[in-house]
């Protein structure tokens, strides 16, 4: 009942749409007979299960919250695009979300990179300046924070 009770679920980052939809589809009897043969107890059987339905309840909870409010790709990605589009595109979605315990903008292409290069940069230098617009810090820490944009994007 409680998401805050296993670690993790409080910090859960982003995870793919697919990864959700495999969580999704999993049943706990499904996870158990992936885990059986594993060497784990019973009891680690039953945390697994339990964690299984929080992240359930949870990814539910993150689409109810932030469903609809990502970047979607073709505001920002198409030839002729503009650092004011980049700008526009994520500004936009972090005030939509309206809190900020968490968001991370994201595009909807899904895929290794832009089509129209540069738009990811773009996208990447508006959330940073909105970030110590609002939120302080300097731009060496968000860099020290975070993964390269070749893993990233």
């Amino acid at each position: 009942k409680d998401l805050q009770r296993l670690p993790g679920t409080a910090n859960m980052g982003v995870i793919s749409e697919s990864m959700a939809n495999k969580i999704k589809d999993m049943s706990p009897e499904m996870l158990r007979f992936t885990l059986r043969g594993r060497g784990l107890s019973e009891a680690q059987l039953d945390f697994a299960a339990l964690r299984l339905e929080q992240l359930k309840a949870a990814i539910a909870k993150g689409k109810e919250h932030y469903g609809n409010k990502e970047i979607d790709n073709k505001q920002v990605d198409f030839d002729g695009w503009t650092v004011e589009d980049c700008e526009k595109a994520a500004v936009g979605a972090i005030e939509r979300v309206g809190t900020m315990k968490g968001f991370i903008p994201c595009i909807t292409q899904g895929g290794p990179g832009s089509v129209y290069k540069g738009t990811y940069r773009a996208l990447w230098n508006a959330i940073d300046q909105y970030n110590l617009e609002h939120f302080g810090g300097t731009q060496e820490e968000l860099d020290n924070s975070r993964l390269p944009l070749s893993i990233m994007f």
